[in-house]
């Protein structure tokens, strides 16, 4: 199940996005909600979601905002916004997708669809990526990669 937090400034418009989200996609859980870049930056945070849903214009900035005080980006991002002005923008920071408000169901499942992918791509690069690495080292340093509930952790270790 993938863990995910859904930021937008209109209450209304947020929890209904919740609604659409839970509704239409059972392999997400939305661990969190906030309502402005400093209360989503701060449950980023916190929660280290897989997954943002993330309105472009709030009260105290935007969305690209937030993700610049989040570099690096170690979640996939999803906008959900009224503006079609802000694309090109949205996919400068890797985003997945760019849904127009009201969300359309399907669009919802073919985004969350390609995030799913995108996460399994990046766990198995991460994956290849030290196995590769513990081919070219001395056989007494190894890298071990663990998978938490929040996120994966690569160590070097020494074997004695």
């Amino acid at each position: 199940m993938l863990r995910a937090v859904v930021i937008d400034d209109i209450d209304a418009i947020r929890i209904k996005n919740v609604e659409i989200i839970k509704l239409n996609c059972p392999n997400i859980a939305i661990i969190g909600q906030a309502d402005s870049v400093e209360s989503g930056v701060n449950l980023i945070k916190q929660i280290i979601p897989d997954i943002v849903f993330l309105d472009v214009e709030m009260a105290d900035g935007t969305g690209f905002d937030l993700l610049q005080k989040l570099k690096p980006i170690t979640f996939k991002v999803i906008f959900i916004t009224g503006f079609e002005d802000f694309a090109i923008r949205a996919f400068r920071f890797s985003a997945i997708d760019y849904l127009l408000k009201p969300l359309d169901p399907d669009d919802l499942v073919e985004a969350v669809r390609k995030a799913e992918e995108a996460l399994t791509k990046d766990v198995m690069e991460l994956k290849l990526n030290t196995l590769f690495s513990n081919l070219e080292r001395p056989k007494n340093l190894q890298k071990l990669v663990l998978k938490t509930a929040e996120k994966y952790i690569r160590s070097i270790f020494r074997i004695l």
